[in-house]
């Protein structure tokens, strides 16, 4: 997808807008390269043509959550920085959907963040592997543990209907929509599944201030909306695509969403009635709003209320179990063709084909969910070892067991992925025998027609041949006297024209080219097939003569006599 680069020539200053901290991002160009430049992906979607909305939860007397009216930038870009400044030094929880340069640099100036934590959210590109393509390269993993912030990716699955295409992705943040085909029990052709897979990012960055106050800043993705559907571009150019904005007939959670984390008894009523599952800035207020204090502290955080970073694990954990349901389901599906199947005739081999494809799809897919899941777990200081289950009360509040037990289950859909891709190898190559059989027995038949064509041919051609030559004098057309020379000269010759061509197949080898020495070892193979033939018949015929089973008036040589019919005989 091209980018068109309509930002200043200022390296970073696609990132945020005028003031002190583009200055600071423009004088870390040279130490982090990927400020320099946007991500060519977000293209159609670019930071100054989006809108943010920012919702502000705060902490009162009782330690719980109130949820003030959400502010849009950047036409409330006043009252959010009187917000910030009135809100210092209190317990505060931001929730950032999307940003833009304006967003940007108000709360990268007043929070004195990292400018890395904007740039790893707003990347959409999963590799780069030209010169002129933005770095991706992440940090370090004693970085990733030791940076007060941190950069998640997850997946949304949804039910989107109305799109039939591969190249989707969301208008409103860029992010990659992943479709996927299936065949059709009817039509057996592929058609688009209902369901889809969303690429999601949430950043999480938190302080404290003073002895009791702290912020948290959560940048979350806006609700999937309206989607860009790219096509090959108009000029015709290799690699360009245009996108252009359509509608879904239909988009809502897949399967009604993730399942609830929590019990119906920690569950207090309040003015949000149910949890919506389509935005996750929604989901956390639901939680923060609607649940009683769990019992997680921080380190950086004060006791007595639920860790806004906990509940974003809970839900991101939520996503990925029910990804890797799904992904498991998709398997198996394509597992369950391959059992109890004792006929394969009716498979085609485009749709073997097809299939190796999703499969490969699958395995790519498993792949980056376990480096995504290799990459969260590294930032929130979760070991990769095996899931050891816990029978406690509190172990609820561990999501080290969560995220573990995912990661186990992601590795095994690959491994399932890569089995039923052997399966999937082996069906091909049995597909591919079966109908090159099928092709031997349609060539091999027309082989035998063309043969009976050659046999009439070569019969009729030495019969073609004599009449031309005795047609020159009467004395040999038929009803004549010597009408039978015809005879006796045709039938010899159709004798050594079959004998030639006999004799002239003994010189093909199995690689169907004559030689010589093929001729020798062919005609050897014939004189001894024929003298063994010889052999037989005379054995046969000497076992018939000791038997007594000559014709009448010959003898034995013992002198016996043979056995009339009347079953008398003298000596």
């Amino acid at each position: 997808m091209p980018f068109t680069d309509t930002s200043p020539s200022k390296p970073g200053s696609w990132l945020c807008a005028d003031g002190p901290y583009q200055e600071r991002i423009t004088s870390l160009c040279e130490r982090y390269p990927g400020l320099q430049q946007p991500d060519p992906e977000n293209s159609a979607a670019p930071l100054t043509s989006r809108k943010v909305q920012v919702t502000l939860l705060t902490v009162n007397e009782n330690s719980k959550y109130r949820r003030e009216p959400p502010i849009t930038l950047p036409t409330g870009l006043q009252r959010l920085k009187h917000k910030l400044q009135s809100r210092e030094g209190s317990q505060n929880v931001w929730l950032v959907e999307n940003i833009n340069p304006e967003a940007v640099a108000l709360l990268g100036a007043h929070f004195n963040m990292d400018p890395n934590f904007f740039l790893d959210y707003e990347r959409v590109s999963k590799w780069a592997r030209r010169a002129d393509q933005p770095n991706l390269t992440p940090m370090l993993a004693t970085d990733a543990a030791s940076r007060l912030y941190s950069v998640t990716k997850y997946c949304e699955l949804r039910r989107l209907d109305g799109i039939d295409s591969y190249c989707v992705s969301c208008a409103d943040s860029g992010r990659f929509i992943h479709r996927m085909k299936r065949p059709n029990q009817n039509t057996h052709k592929n058609e688009f599944m209902t369901v889809s897979i969303i690429d999601r990012r949430v950043a999480y960055w938190h302080r404290t201030v003073g002895a009791d106050g702290w912020d948290v800043v959560i940048l979350c993705d806006p609700p999937l909306r309206r989607p860009h559907v790219w096509k090959p571009g108009k000029e015709g150019k290799d690699g360009t695509f245009d996108a252009n904005l359509r509608a879904f007939e239909r988009n809502e959670p897949f399967q009604g969403g993730f399942r609830d984390f929590t019990s119906p008894t920690t569950v207090s009523p309040h003015d949000c009635a149910y949890l919506t599952r389509n935005s996750l800035s929604e989901d956390i207020s639901y939680y923060l709003l609607n649940l009683k204090a769990l019992g997680i502290t921080s380190p950086s955080l004060s006791p007595g209320h639920t860790d806004p970073l906990f509940i974003l694990q809970k839900i991101i954990a939520a996503h990925y179990m029910q990804l890797m349901s799904f992904t498991t389901s998709h398997i198996r599906s394509l597992q369950r063709f391959l059992v109890r199947n004792d006929v394969l005739h009716d498979v085609e081999i485009d749709w073997v084909e097809a299939r190796w494809s999703e499969i490969v799809d699958i395995t790519l897919r498993c792949n980056e969910y376990i480096d995504n899941l290799e990459a969260m777990m590294l930032g929130f200081g979760i070991s990769f070892e095996e899931p050891q289950p816990i029978r406690s009360n509190n172990c609820n509040n561990d999501i080290s067991l969560d995220f573990q037990f995912i990661l186990h289950q992601a590795q095994a859909c690959k491994i399932r992925a890569s089995e039923l891709n052997g399966a999937l190898t082996a069906l091909t190559s049995m597909v591919s025998n079966a109908q090159a059989h099928d092709e031997a027995r349609v060539s091999l038949r027309e082989a035998k027609n063309v043969k009976a064509l050659t046999i009439v041919a070569m019969l009729f051609i030495p019969l073609s041949f004599t009449s031309g030559l005795f047609s020159m004098n009467e004395q040999y057309m038929p009803g004549r006297n010597d009408f039978s020379t015809f005879w006796f000269v045709s039938v010899p010759l159709i004798i050594m024209v079959f004998a030639g061509a006999v004799v002239g197949e003994v010189g093909y080898g199995d690689d169907g080219k004559w030689g010589w020495g093929n001729f020798f070892h062919g005609l050897a193979q014939i004189l001894s097939a024929w003298a063994k033939a010889l052999r037989v018949c005379g054995k046969r015929c000497r076992d018939r003569a000791r038997k007594g089973y000559l014709p009448a008036g010959e003898h034995t040589p013992n002198k016996e006599a043979i056995p009339g019919p009347a079953g008398v005989g003298s000596v």
